[in-house]
């Protein structure tokens, strides 16, 4: 059976690794060339399809359409391509275009759904193949698979669950088209929601919040994205691990270090534990190596200025 692959990042390759390890035929991939401004943490998917002699173009390139009319692939996928695919090309293949989107669709359709989750504190999430439509990430569910979040995830172990739990899910789906077994859920309305695109500054955070808002939003941007951050006199603090406190909050200010061991600070509700922090263009610390470097002490301010 002949495919065409529209991928990038982790779940890219590893769309790629499975069509290759079930019997598909891929005559070609599409793929973003890398960012130099972005931190390449995943695999390559160009690299994967180069050493398997499959033809690789970049997104954007106008020759994509022609290449697919002549390849006339049975289907196409795509998993975590950064474009929308035009209409003329999802419309193509035979059995149709299917998409690995990273939510339990229809929830958190859109961008950055994985940030978002940990953003907005949710319990689960998961990994969703559906049927590319002029709507992104609106078409019928072919499968799904459930993901649960720990208060402990960040974006990194989040996105190892996704990759533990993704080449099960791709070789059940796959296993379907092959015996023409594409049986499609349509997606409720009625429980959609969608996000956007995320970018370094919505990493900024302020010590009025909630304790649990502010950390959820450090596991949600933490290594290997931009990081969450403060400000004091205009620098970045950016803190890269935390974690919800129950140290008491007695006379105590938002921003203001009620320990220093654990490094602990007093948010607008709730205490705080600080487990690696970083000024801007300087060194990151463990909490303790931080502490001692910066001279820290119990009743000083982590920052002054409150955002």
């Amino acid at each position: 059976m002949n495919a065409v692959l529209f991928a990038y990042q982790q779940l890219g390759y590893i769309f790629l690794k499975e069509l290759l390890l079930n019997g598909f035929e891929v005559k070609a991939v599409v793929t973003h060339a890398d960012n130099p401004s972005e931190k390449i943490w995943f695999p390559s998917v160009e690299k994967l399809a180069e050493s398997n002699n499959i033809p690789v173009f970049e997104a954007g390139n106008p020759k994509i359409l022609e290449e697919i009319q002549k390849i006339k692939p049975d289907v196409i996928f795509s998993a975590m391509f950064r474009k929308i695919i035009p209409l003329e090309i999802i419309n193509f293949p035979r059995l149709g275009s299917f998409n690995l989107h990273p939510s339990l669709l229809p929830k958190y359709r859109g961008r950055c759904p994985a940030n978002w989750v940990l953003v907005n504190g949710e319990k689960e999430t998961g990994l969703t193949i559906h049927k590319m439509t002029q709507t992104p990430d609106a078409g019928e569910i072919l499968s799904q698979t459930k993901i649960d979040i720990s208060q402990d995830d960040t974006i990194a172990s989040l996105y190892n669950k996704f990759a533990d739990a993704a080449p099960d899910l791709i070789r059940q789906t796959l296993e379907k088209i092959k015996n023409d077994k594409i049986n499609l859920t349509p997606q409720d309305e009625n429980n959609a929601s969608s996000f956007g695109a995320r970018t370094p500054e919505d990493g900024l955070f302020s010590w009025n919040d909630k304790a649990v808002k502010i950390h959820n939003l450090i596991r949600a941007v933490t290594h290997p994205y931009p990081g969450a951050f403060c400000k004091d006199a205009g620098k970045k603090l950016f803190i890269w691990r935390s974690a919800p406190s129950n140290m008491d909050l007695k006379d105590t200010k938002p921003s203001q270090i009620i320990s220093t061991v654990p490094l602990t600070v007093a948010t607008g509700y709730g205490a705080l534990e600080l487990k690696r922090l970083q000024w801007e263009s300087e060194s990151e610390y463990c909490a303790k190596d931080f502490v001692e470097t910066y001279k820290i002490k119990t009743g000083d301010f982590i920052t002054k200025e409150l955002q």
